[in-house]
């Protein structure tokens, strides 16, 4: 789990039907991807599903590799531009190029979601660099702070007043630099900081509090809202980058 994208890969069960905010890529390395989406049943060996579609993975032999990327980050907003009916059925060499891409301990390093999947979706695509202008560097350094600081009440003119920069301009840099508005951006901070603390022993109450969530269900439901999934679901085969 990364800044704006949560990579599995294992067996797919047998899912009931739902949908959530997050754009989710099914692959499979061995076999094909079985899905009904909006009602259709779909056989291929790749399929990009847009947010807030519903859908349902049906149990396969062959383990599955699911990629969720958030839909307000650049690159989810790209994806979406290209979604056509809210799904993109991938033919086979783009989903032997998207396998050949699959590296998710590689894509902890990068900024948001990982630049090679994205390159072989988007195909011409590439999200931008991170930029050079006035006032970049006070942004980077506090977004270097978040981590520590998610629990708490953040708010965009606050931290712009840290920065000594207009709300306007200091949304647009951290937007540059995280390819992601600020409100997402807290909230796979917070996931991500919860989750590591019930994967270190913490029940998911306390660990909920901990990460800036209300409770244990404010957790849930923001997980399943995004994912489709509880965190126990999850945990047992669970990786965060720490």
């Amino acid at each position: 789990m990364g800044n704006g994208w949560v990579a599995y890969e294992g067996p797919s069960g047998d899912n009931s039907a739902h949908s959530h905010h997050a754009i989710q890529l099914s692959l499979s390395p061995g076999g094909v991807v079985r899905m009904e989406i909006d009602g259709i049943l779909h056989n291929a060996p790749a399929l990009l599903v847009g947010a807030d579609t519903r859908h349902r993975l049906m149990h396969d032999s062959h383990p599955l590799r699911l990629l969720f990327i958030d839909a307000q980050s650049t690159a989810g907003q790209c994806l979406s531009g290209d979604l056509s009916d809210s799904c993109w059925v991938l033919e086979p060499s783009q989903a032997e190029a998207l396998n050949l891409a699959w590296a998710p301990e590689a894509w902890l390093s990068e900024p948001g979601p990982p630049k090679s999947v994205l390159a072989v979706l988007l195909q011409s695509c590439r999200l931008e660099d991170r930029p050079g202008s006035p006032g970049a560097e006070r942004v980077q350094a506090l977004i270097d702070t978040l981590p520590l600081r998610c629990h708490q009440d953040l708010r965009l003119a606050d931290l712009a007043n840290e920065a000594a920069l207009s709300p306007s301009r200091f949304s647009y840099l951290f937007r540059e630099l995280t390819s992601m508005p600020l409100r997402p951006y807290l909230r796979w901070l917070r996931l991500r900081q919860a989750l590591q603390k019930v994967s270190a022993g913490q029940n998911l109450t306390e660990a909920a509090h901990a990460a800036g969530f209300s409770d244990a269900a404010h957790l849930s439901r923001t997980m399943r809202r995004h994912f489709g999934i509880a965190p126990s679901e999850i945990l047992p085969a669970m990786s965060i980058h720490q």
